[in-house]
């Protein structure tokens, strides 16, 4: 399973290494709208498992969604006054926030208590609520710049591999045994610890005096602990849709959602945050 997962890391890091670190941000917008508009299909399978049309269905819709916001971004469909184009892109972001800073923590409480079948609806809204938030805050993180979003997305990989590796050595104490049973409490701390470093090492290297480095490591623990929400979450869902991984395209990780269930809250939280400290 290791050797697996390290084998599809090292494709999946030659494969998009080159357009995070050097082409321009469109490649970037137009791979992330590939990328969620996988991981929607994978979410609509969660939700309707005995349906293969309506995945696809809701797919084309997050897909077709989010082209048109790259549209709009790129000003090749309508011509907006700056109040729109704020509303259009700064709103779902805010939904996004109160979505997994209110929504998502109660349907964690309810645990396996909550209902897949029954709240498939709802769930088919928040899910879609959640790509277009997610996207919208990689617009505006990426168009401050390349390495503000590299940033953020090294928050979160640091998070998992730190959790991944502290977990395999230290876990005792279950952090949701009902939920995720591979989750430690141990592992979260040592996400939180890596995390920490990879922020005091690009302190350093940034060479900015005027940040206030407590502040921002203040900032990356709490991303850290909202990927670790954002990776329960999808946990509960494959739970209660009773499958192990959101589908088989990335050997040893799972599904594309496998892989950015934690990336999904991050990015419209650092998105509000950015601004509100900016």
């Amino acid at each position: 399973m290791l050797k697996a997962r390290v084998w599809t890391a090292i494709v999946l890091l030659t494969l998009f290494g080159p357009i995070l670190i050097l082409l321009p941000a469109l490649h970037l917008y137009i791979s992330l709208i590939g990328i969620l508009s996988i991981g929607a299909w994978e979410w609509g399978r969660l939700l309707w498992p005995s349906n293969k049309y309506l995945p696809i269905a809701y797919a084309l819709l997050v897909g077709i969604s989010l082209a048109g916001l790259l549209g709009q971004h790129q000003g090749i469909i309508l011509d907006l006054d700056t109040v729109m184009m704020n509303i259009l892109f700064q709103y779902p972001i805010y939904a996004g926030v109160a979505l997994w800073l209110v929504v998502v923590p109660v349907i964690l409480k309810k645990s396996l208590n909550f209902s897949l079948l029954k709240f498939s609806n709802l769930l088919s809204v928040l899910g879609f609520l959640i790509f277009i938030s997610a996207f919208c805050s990689a617009l505006v993180l990426r168009d401050q710049g390349r390495w503000l979003f590299l940033a953020v997305i090294g928050i979160v990989w640091c998070a998992d591999i730190g959790a991944y590796f502290a977990g395999k050595k230290f876990g005792k104490n279950k952090l949701a045994i009902n939920i995720s049973p591979g989750k430690s409490w141990e592992g979260a701390f040592g996400g939180g610890l890596v995390v920490c470093l990879f922020i005091l090492g690009v302190y350093l290297i940034a060479n900015q005096p005027e940040l206030n480095l407590t502040l921002v490591l203040l900032i990356g623990l709490f991303l850290s602990v909202m990927s670790v929400v954002g990776d329960l979450f999808e946990s509960l869902m494959k739970r209660l849709a009773k499958v192990k991984d959101s589908s088989a395209l990335l050997p040893g990780h799972g599904g594309v959602l496998d892989r950015i269930d934690a990336i999904l809250p991050v990015l419209p939280l650092a998105a509000l945050l950015f601004k509100v400290i900016s």
